[in-house]
């Protein structure tokens, strides 16, 4: 197996000599870890006639135009000039009516630099032999998600359509159009209230795709998936009525998020019951754990089971003071606050391993993720950082001789982004994994409870919160982990009204013998919303 050090070596397509931000962020980032940039192939461009005033106002897209260049257009979108000391090739290829096809010598031009694949930031549709002129092809970006979106533009038929899910694809061409072989996938929260920043973010955030599929297939050597098999309907640019419609939508989805941020806020509990069968068979609560009043709530409950009871731990929020503690309650209804920090804790995960119980809550306001060691009576007998950063969610396992921490990252969409570290050493020095973000999506990416081992298996609760946050549990099951290589499947959901009819929400399962724990989340409507958002706003928290 290569290194991330292999000298991986691309080429990149633009149009005449310009890139914008975030193409040049993909760039930078492939050469900064490694990799070489051997030359940009150049698209002079053809000598249009450009069209008349009168013309470009009846044309039926000409608002969709006039409203992209003047209310949404984004800082990523920016145009930049090529780094300097790339050798610049230039080709003019044969056009077609929307698609560019290369000569033999042009492609033999192209092969003298031995590319291992080729990064498209210009020309049309590519046709041809230079689909095929490296190694690894022609990889190009498609921001959308290819089963349900071909065409353009991005991120705009998500809103409209109401779909909760935004897609990006980095693909390696074929002559079908968005229907290439995908080489990494992407999902993110469709934020209805603003296209602007929807399209910031697909563009941005996804800068480190290039370098994670150069890792991944030809570092990992992992075979290339087969050609997308889509029949996803192929989007144009919308007309002046669908663009009029568009307007109108976000513009009532902006009054709908700030209603709902106002008056609309949420209560949590924690309940726990027995497992039959299989820890997915899970029987009717025993257990209810509630909050003092409604300033407060009870929340990312684990549960530790002893020979002679149990004991929940979970996030205890308060609303007056903007931030969260670790409290834990037991079997025989004594409640006590473990932990208070001045900073917002939360997620007390609960890690057992060589005899020594661990607790490891979200302390991502401090910068640090710190571990608990925990005494036989539950006290804290010492403590111990493991990892310099904003962790979200910290869920570690012992698996195949190593240490892995799963978690998400403050500010780099812990929702949707998943993250892994890995030690030999529990104390020793823990490093980031070969793909990170190894998953990148509402569904399943976010830590959602206790890492645990059945029948020789190991599974990870995850959120989905695509609708909105702490919508239900999934249960996966983790295929391979390395440091260098993770993949899972979906096992099953746990669906927050299985465990209690009134609930709209569940964030958290966690597993200990056969005793299980889940919060419970109900949406309330009333103008107490408003003071507990002008609460957190003045204690610097923006949600919960």
């Amino acid at each position: 197996m290569n290194d991330s050090k292999h000298n991986i070596v691309f080429a990149v397509m633009v149009n005449e000599s310009l890139l914008k931000q975030w193409q040049l962020a993909c760039i930078e980032k492939l050469i900064d870890n490694g990799c070489h940039c051997a030359l940009f192939i150049s698209n002079p461009g053809e000598n249009e006639r450009k069209s008349g005033f009168f013309h470009k106002l009846v044309k039926r897209d000409s608002l969709y135009r006039f409203l992209l260049n003047r209310l949404f257009q984004v800082d990523a979108e920016k145009e930049v000039r090529l780094p300097q000391n790339i050798p610049v090739l230039t080709i003019k290829a044969q056009a077609g009516k929307h698609s560019h096809r290369f000569s033999v010598s042009d492609i033999e031009s192209i092969q003298d630099f031995q590319p291992d694949f080729i990064l498209r930031f210009g020309y049309n549709i590519l046709k041809g032999d230079i689909l095929n002129c490296c190694p690894y092809g022609v990889w190009s970006f498609h921001h959308g998600d290819e089963q349900k979106y071909r065409g353009g533009p991005f991120g705009f038929w998500e809103i409209l359509r109401r779909d909760y899910c935004s897609g990006v694809i980095l693909q390696r061409l074929t002559e079908r159009l968005d229907a290439g072989h995908v080489l990494l996938k992407r999902n993110y929260i469709t934020i209805f209230h603003s296209w602007k920043e929807m399209r910031q973010r697909l563009l941005l955030e996804n800068t480190d795709m290039p370098l994670l599929a150069a890792r991944k297939f030809i570092s990992n050597k992992e075979p290339i998936p087969e050609p997308a098999d889509t029949t996803a309907k192929l989007y144009k640019t919308p007309s002046l009525f669908v663009m009029l419609f568009f307007v109108f939508r976000l513009m009532l989805s902006r009054a709908i998020f700030h209603f709902r941020r106002l008056f609309i806020y949420e209560r949590w509990h924690v309940e726990s019951g027995l497992v039959s069968n299989s820890p997915f068979d899970l029987m009717k609560p025993d257990f209810e754990w509630n909050p003092k009043n409604r300033r407060e709530f009870l929340a990312d409950s684990f549960v530790c089971v002893t020979s002679q009871s149990f004991h929940i731990y979970a996030e205890s929020f308060s609303y007056k003071l903007g931030k969260g503690s670790i409290s834990v309650a037991s079997s025989d209804g004594t409640v006590k606050q473990l932990i208070e920090r001045p900073t917002h804790l939360a997620y007390p995960y609960i890690f057992e391993y060589d005899n020594n119980r661990w607790l490891i809550p979200e302390n991502a306001d401090s910068g640090s993720c710190i571990a608990y060691q925990l005494s036989e009576c539950g006290d804290i007998i010492r403590e111990h950082v493991l990892l310099n950063l904003p962790v979200v969610d910290p869920s570690v396992v012992f698996f195949e001789d190593r240490f892995y921490l799963f978690c998400g990252l403050k500010n780099d969409y812990p929702n949707e982004k998943l993250y892994v570290f890995w030690a030999n050493e529990f104390y020793g020095e823990w490093t980031p994994h070969f793909l990170n973000p190894v998953k990148v999506s509402p569904v399943g990416s976010r830590s959602g409870g206790t890492i645990f081992e059945w029948q020789n298996n190991y599974y990870r609760p995850a959120q989905v919160s695509q609708r909105f946050y702490g919508e239900k549990v999934q249960i996966y099951n983790i295929l391979q982990l390395s440091p260098h290589e993770f993949s899972e499947v979906i096992e099953c959901e746990i669906l927050p009204e299985s465990i209690n009819k009134k609930a709209s929400g569940l964030h958290t399962f966690s597993l200990s013998d056969k005793r299980y724990v889940v919060d419970l989340k109900f949406h309330r409507l009333g103008l107490a919303a408003f003071g507990f958002r002008w609460n957190l706003g003045k204690k610097g928290r923006s949600h919960v």
